[in-house]
């Protein structure tokens, strides 16, 4: 996968430092220095490539593959056209632009069935395929990615494996990536500067200089929350919010998770009004509730808090018709240990690669960037 190896390779010793010093202030204060009885997390740089290399290396494991069938929801759903488009550094793509063509989308479910060679069933109203949308391409710079450690190559392959998705798949030429501005750490309603993923929209993707009309943005791909409500809020591990029967609700929760889906709602809106056309919102699967790694020791109610969330979540991508919301709890379910790397919240190599495949196949059903 050497052709993968495009960008971020300017900013990786950045990163590095403000990841480091984002678990050093998480740990400290959340319990992750044996505070609580956690496990201190280490995460492994060790195999990075070569500084001029661009992406890590994608590695999975051989035989991994996706779940066969994940349920996705979304609206209306448009193709567009380009001539070309060719990388640059610093978080950016630059591209020609290109002519829109639409195809409508009823905006019913999708099945998304990720073992086969088309990669989409689509729902009995609302499904496509490659075949049926438009043959051009979208521009690399009108595509944003934004979001915390799952999409960050220094916590998890994600998000550069939803770029090989899209290169395999020809919606992107070889060696040519989307603009990405995600941070490991980042949250919804807290944080300074890329650790605030509002700030990532607003401050460096509207106005990244090195891309010609920076606002001229087609699609985005994000995720967020977990650094509100995993990292941020360590009530939310022991005590779930206001959901269920039995155990010990938690007020603190609760807030914290309605704090983060306002900030998402006017975030998304902002977006659709500024002429966005797809949001492309992917949430977090279930983690184990032993815990360990970033999450305390045990995490008795963590995945009571991922449902309470996703719930959450769904609400308000589906209230913003741009937006197609990804659940990957299904993808995960009874592949914990395979699936999620050794800090016990961010994807393995093999998860990523789930996680890509899930993204990119609710992208070909909907029509997305192809």
């Amino acid at each position: 996968m050497n052709r993968l190896r495009t960008y971020a390779s300017q900013r990786r010793f950045h990163r590095a430092l403000v990841g480091v010093a984002l678990c050093v202030a998480a740990c400290t204060t959340n319990g992750l220095e044996q505070n609580d009885g956690g496990d201190a997390a280490t995460v492994d740089v060790a195999d990075r490539p070569p500084a001029d290399s661009g992406l890590p290396d994608r590695a999975v494991t051989p035989g991994d593959s996706a779940p066969a069938e994940v349920s996705t929801s979304g609206s209306s759903s448009r193709g567009d056209s380009s001539s070309s488009s060719s990388s640059s550094s610093g978080g950016s793509t630059d591209a020609s632009s290109g002519a829109d063509g639409a195809v409508a989308d009823s905006g019913v479910d999708a099945t998304v069935d990720t073992g086969s060679d088309a990669g989409v069933e689509a729902g009995a109203e609302a499904g496509n395929d490659a075949s049926t949308c438009p043959k051009s391409m979208t521009p690399a710079s009108q595509v944003v990615m934004l979001g915390d450690s799952y999409l960050d190559p220094l916590f998890s392959a994600t998000g550069t494996d939803i770029v090989a998705d899209a290169q395999n798949a020809g919606a992107l030429p070889p060696n040519v990536a989307y603009r990405h501005y995600y941070q490991g750490g980042a949250a919804l309603n807290s944080g300074n500067g890329p650790l605030y993923i509002p700030f990532q929209y607003e401050m460096l993707a509207l106005m990244d200089v090195t891309v010609p009309n920076p606002s001229n943005i087609d699609t985005i791909i994000m995720n967020g929350g977990a650094g509100d409500f995993l990292l941020g809020d360590r009530t939310c591990l022991f005590s779930p919010p206001p959901f269920g029967d039995g155990g010990v609700r938690s007020a603190s929760c609760d807030s914290t998770i309605q704090g983060a889906m306002n900030r998402l709602t006017t975030l998304m809106q902002d977006m659709a009004q500024k002429g966005v056309k797809h949001i492309v919102f992917f949430f977090y699967p279930h983690l184990d509730p032993n815990g360990g790694g970033l999450l305390t020791t045990p995490a008795p109610a963590v995945n009571d808090t991922i449902d309470y969330a996703a719930a959450q979540a769904q609400q308000v991508c589906e209230s913003v018709s741009q937006c197609v919301f990804v659940d990957s709890r299904p993808a995960f379910e009874g592949q914990i240990a395979q699936y999620i790397s050794g800090d016990h919240i961010n994807p393995s190599a093999a998860g990523a690669q789930v996680l890509a495949d899930l993204v990119w196949q609710t992208m070909v059903a909907h029509c997305i960037a192809q």
